[in-house]
């Protein structure tokens, strides 16, 4: 044996020698590790300002009780004595082996960084409650549309007249997935203190087939969505057209049959967000500075029967003085993408039950979806009656692209560009910036208040 293949020899058996004693160190740490679920996220069901929704996941062995233990925020380290607990509730995810563990924490302090757990033997981790007063700045994103790749299926009238499309299969097969990661940590870098995600999440369909979609986002957003000073970002769901079961080959998905069950109708959307007995609709009423419309742009329930509840909602409310009003849905009343006929039923239904509300009640910004495309309209202002125009941003390509329309009348700005909408909030202003997943800043919109 030559000298050179000795040395080889040897430093072959040294490297094999390493690997498995790293294998035994791995083996024997194991029993020690700290409980990491699955998937861990947070929502809320209340008042955003003095609750907080803590939903993880775990397998069936694990008997992990539904227990969150949390205390009051520190510099140095937590007080190992002063653990505050809550318990809550678990259900079996749909279609999964996996158990979903749901905790709300109520009575907290506004504005204030909470350590939990989720056990004695569990990793610790932050989040912060919203403050009540605009006393600070508050930053909150907006995007929508995340993560779905064509199906083969898709691909299969062209497969063999056109040789490219094999190669944008092969690619879009492995990038739809590293687009929605890209964007998500482009979101991340600006610590914002919640994210709107508008609809269509994994494009899944409710399909049981699917179910490891939902595994990948969830995990992505687990590792993603956490702020440069360790903060787990928030989570407010929007339902879309995609969380429907069947979407692809029901024309017409936004007219349900009746009776149904909604959950039924979109399971892993009511599974993983949606308390019992809650609907898809609701308001979130930040202190004395921000209310949050949510609806369901037809896809659970009709666009006709929420206009008695939103009007009831936002009359309710006149009274009291908000400095900032935002609705967010799915299907946009103001389509941008070049395919999107401007009459379609549900946007040609939102501006009829909903736009005369938002121009009533004074709402500032609508947030839209669906398109994936950008787009921010003029103010528009369907009743003269009313002295401002509402501004439709959107249109939800966080991980999805499309060529939008260019010659719109109500359009200010259409681009073909992966983004989000950064929010910051003021006193004095709002600034709304479009931002691609490159972090580039390609569009802003200031809302002036009148003091």
């Amino acid at each position: 044996m030559t000298r050179m293949m000795l040395k080889f020899a040897v430093a072959l058996s040294a490297f094999l020698a390493s690997i498995s004693l790293g294998i035994q160190a791995r083996a024997a740490e194991a029993g020690s590790e700290k409980f990491d679920p699955l998937a861990l996220y947070l929502t809320w069901q209340g008042d955003p300002t003095k609750t907080m929704t803590i939903r993880w996941h775990s397998m069936p062995d694990d008997e992990r009780k539904d227990v969150v233990e949390y205390q009051r925020f520190n510099e140095t380290s937590w007080d190992s004595t002063a653990w505050d607990s809550k318990e809550g509730c678990h259900y079996r995810m749909v279609f999964s082996d996996r158990i979903v563990h749901v905790v709300e924490l109520d009575s907290l302090d506004s504005g204030t960084v909470y350590w939990f757990r989720l056990g004695k033997d569990s990793a610790v981790f932050k989040f912060r409650t919203m403050p009540d007063s605009l006393t600070e700045e508050v930053r909150f994103i907006v995007g929508g549309d995340t993560y779905g790749r064509k199906e083969l299926h898709q691909y299969i009238t062209v497969w063999k007249k056109e040789w490219w499309s094999r190669l944008m299969f092969w690619k879009e097969k492995s990038s739809y997935y590293d687009i929605f990661r890209k964007t998500n940590l482009q979101a991340s870098k600006k610590s914002p203190m919640f994210v709107v995600i508008g609809g269509d999440f994994t494009y899944s369909d409710g399909d049981s087939a699917r179910v490891k979609r939902w595994y990948r986002w969830l995990d992505a957003w687990k590792k993603d969505m956490v702020t440069c000073d360790s903060l787990l970002i928030p989570l407010v769901p929007v339902i879309g057209n995609h969380e429907v079961v069947n979407n692809k080959n029901k024309k017409e998905w936004h007219k349900p049959d009746k009776p149904f069950d909604p959950a039924k109708y979109a399971p892993y959307f009511y599974n993983l967000f949606i308390p019992p007995d809650s609907s898809s609709y609701k308001v979130l009423d930040f202190g004395n500075y921000m209310r949050l419309i949510l609806l369901d742009s037809g896809h659970t329930n009709f666009v006709h029967e929420q206009k008695e509840w939103l009007k009831r909602t936002l009359k309710a409310r006149q009274a009291q003085t908000v400095l900032y009003k935002f609705a967010a849905y799915h299907v946009p009343a103001y389509p941008s993408a070049y395919c999107r006929s401007f009459y379609e039923p549900i946007s040609d239904s939102i501006r009829t039950y909903w736009v005369p509300l938002f121009e009533r009640f004074g709402l500032d910004v609508a947030f839209e979806h669906h398109d994936h495309t950008y787009k921010r309209t003029h103010p528009i202002l369907k009743n003269k009656r009313h002295s401002e125009g509402v501004v439709y941003l959107g249109d939800g390509a966080w991980g999805k692209l499309r060529d939008p329309h260019p010659n719109r009348w109500y359009l200010a700005k259409a681009e073909k560009k992966y983004h989000f909408i950064l929010v910051t909030l003021q006193k004095d202003k709002a600034l709304f910036e479009a931002i691609d997943n490159d972090g580039q800043v390609f569009d802003t919109y200031c809302k002036l208040r009148d003091n």
